[in-house]
C-alpha cells in the first residue's frame, strides 16, 4: 500500500492510501483522482500502483505530465521513486510514499509563475481518443437500455473495480467448495456480501463519488454466488430474449425489438462459470472438450451457451425465455397471427388425426403455436412428446414427456431424438409430439406418420 499526497495552490493538502490498481488522474467525473483545474485535460495520466512499484504515464494531455520538473512523452510508462514530484500541469503536484522508506524531504513550495505557456482546456470529451478504448459511440450509446443504475461515465471505472473486488474474493473465499460441500446457498450468499462490502471500503478511494456502492454490492453478489446481470432481465416479464456476446456486451430482445444493455459482467471468465452455474444441475458440462451445451433453467427458459476456441470473441449465451402464461389460440387470433377461420382449420385436422409440420424461422414462434395445437388434442388420447429440451406445455391428463440427453464427461450415454421417436412407437401413442427436428430423426418422424 501506498500513500499519495495532492498538493495544490491555496488547498490544503489532500492524503489518501493507494491499494494495487490502476488509477485515472483528470477532470472527467469518471476519473479515480479528480483535478478540477482548466489546465487538466478530462483524461491527463493514469497511475499503474502494484506491490511495491508505482508507475505513471500521460494519456495524450494538452498541458503535459512532468516529473521531477521534466516533461514525460505519451504513452511512455515512468517508474515513480517514492516522494518524487509529479506534476499534472503547471501546479498540481503529487507524491506518491512508499511507507517502508523513511521521508527526509521537506514540503514543497509551489511556484508563482508556469513554467510554460499552457492552454486551458475545454470542457468535453477526452484529448486523446485512442484513449477511449472499446468507447461506444455517442449515437449507439442513445440507443443503448441505461438498466444498471450507473451513469455512463462511470461505467469503465467500475467495470475496473468489479475486476478487482471479483479477483480479491476469490482470494479470500473458495466458492466453488462451499457449493459443492453443499452449505446452505443463502449462507454463501451472506458471507459473499459481508466479503465484498470489506473489500469495497478497502477500495474506496478508487470508487469515484458518482458509483452507488449498493448498486456495486448487488452486482458482485449476484455474480460470485447467481447469474451475474441476467438476474435483473429474467426477473424482467416484458424481457423475451437474453443473448451474451462475451463480458461486455449484453442485448436482450424486447417487443420484438433487439437492444443493447449497459449491463455487463466482470470479465469472460465470469460468463463461463455462470454458464456452469446453469448446465452443471442437470449433469451437463461445458469446456473447451465440449464447447457447446443446450440446457434450460428451472422456470423452463431454453439456454444456449457457446465457449471458445468456437466463440472467438468470448463466450455466448442466449436464454429463450419460458413464457409463465402460455398463449391460447385466442391470444394468437388477438395479436393477429392466426384468423378465426385458420384456428378452427387448424382443430379440425387435429381432431381428425392430419399429421402436421410447423415450419418458420428463429423467434417466429413454432414452439408457441405447437402449443396451442398440440391442445386441440382430445384429453382421452396417449401424447408422447419429444424434446431436447422441455419447454412444450400440454395441458391433458395423458401425456407422456420424453428428453434427448447429452454425452457425458466421457463422451457416453448421448440418447438422441431420434433414439427417442423410435422409442416412442413402442408406447403406444395416440399422438407423437416431437418439439423440434435438426436431423435424422427427421426421416424417422416421416416413417412414424405412415404407421
Amino acid at each position: 500500500m501506498f500513500e499519495i499526497n495532492i498538493i495544490k495552490p491555496d488547498e490544503p493538502m489532500t492524503t489518501a492510501s493507494l491499494q494495487p490498481g490502476i488509477y485515472r488522474i483528470g477532470k472527467s467525473p469518471a476519473s479515480h483522482i479528480q483535478l478540477n483545474s482548466p489546465e487538466v485535460s478530462s483524461r491527463h495520466a493514469v497511475l499503474n500502483v502494484q506491490e511495491g512499484s508505482v508507475t505513471v504515464s500521460d494519456v495524450g494531455s494538452t498541458n503535459g505530465t512532468f516529473v521531477d520538473g521534466e516533461r514525460i512523452d505519451p504513452e511512455t510508462e515512468i517508474t515513480l521513486d517514492s516522494g518524487v514530484e509529479l506534476k499534472i500541469g503547471a501546479k498540481i503536484i503529487i507524491k506518491i510514499f512508499d511507507p517502508s522508506i523513511p521521508r527526509e524531504e521537506p514540503e514543497p513550495e509551489l511556484d508563482d509563475e508556469p513554467q510554460e505557456d499552457l492552454a486551458p482546456l475545454e470542457e468535453g470529451e477526452p484529448v486523446n481518443a485512442k484513449s477511449s478504448e472499446g468507447r461506444i459511440a455517442r449515437a449507439d450509446r442513445e440507443d443503448m437500455i441505461m438498466l444498471s443504475g450507473i451513469r455512463w461515465e462511470y461505467r469503465k471505472v467500475a467495470q475496473e473495480i468489479k475486476q478487482s473486488v471479483h479477483a480479491e474474493l476469490l482470494k479470500r473465499m473458495n466458492l466453488k467448495n462451499l457449493t459443492l460441500s453443499g452449505a446452505d446457498p443463502e449462507e454463501i450468499k451472506k458471507q459473499a456480501l459481508e466479503t465484498i462490502t470489506i473489500i469495497l471500503k478497502e477500495l474506496s478511494s478508487q470508487i469515484p463519488r458518482g458509483v452507488d456502492i449498493s448498486i456495486l454490492e448487488e452486482e458482485l453478489v449476484n455474480e460470485a454466488v447467481a447469474l451475474g446481470p441476467l438476474e435483473r432481465l429474467l426477473a424482467d416479464e416484458s424481457v423475451t430474449e437474453v443473448m451474451v456476446n462475451g463480458y461486455e456486451s449484453v442485448y436482450i430482445e424486447k417487443e420484438g425489438l433487439l437492444r443493447r444493455t449497459d449491463l455487463t459482467f466482470a470479465d469472460n471468465n465470469q460468463v463461463i462459470t455462470v454458464i456452469e452455474r446453469i448446465v452443471a444441475p442437470l449433469g451437463r458440462r461445458i469446456d473447451e472438450s465440449s464447447p457447446m451445451v443446450d440446457a434450460r433453467l428451472p422456470d423452463g427458459s431454453r439456454v444456449n451457451a457457446i465457449i471458445p476456441p468456437l466463440a472467438i470473441d468470448g463466450p455466448s449465451l442466449t436464454i429463450r425465455k419460458f413464457s409463465k402464461k402460455a398463449f391460447t389460440v385466442d391470444d394468437l387470433i388477438n395479436f393477429g397471427s392466426l384468423t378465426g377461420d385458420i384456428a378452427e382449420f387448424l382443430k379440425l385436422a387435429v381432431l381428425l388425426r392430419k399429421n402436421i409440420l410447423i415450419s418458420g424461422g428463429t423467434g417466429s414462434g413454432k414452439t408457441s403455436l405447437l402449443n396451442v395445437v398440440s391442445n386441440f388434442l382430445p384429453n382421452t388420447e396417449r401424447i408422447v412428446t419429444i424434446e431436447d429440451a422441455a419447454e412444450l406445455r400440454i395441458n391433458k391428463d395423458h401425456v407422456v414427456r420424453l428428453e434427448a440427453r447429452p454425452p457425458n464427461i466421457e463422451g457416453r450415454g448421448e440418447i438422441a431424438i431420434r433414439d427417442l421417436v423410435r422409442n416412442s412407437l413402442r408406447m403406444r401413442p395416440d399422438r407423437i409430439v416431437i418439439g423440434e427436428c435438426r436431423g435424422g430423426e427427421a426421416l424417422d418422424m416421416l416413417q412414424a406418420m405412415n404407421t
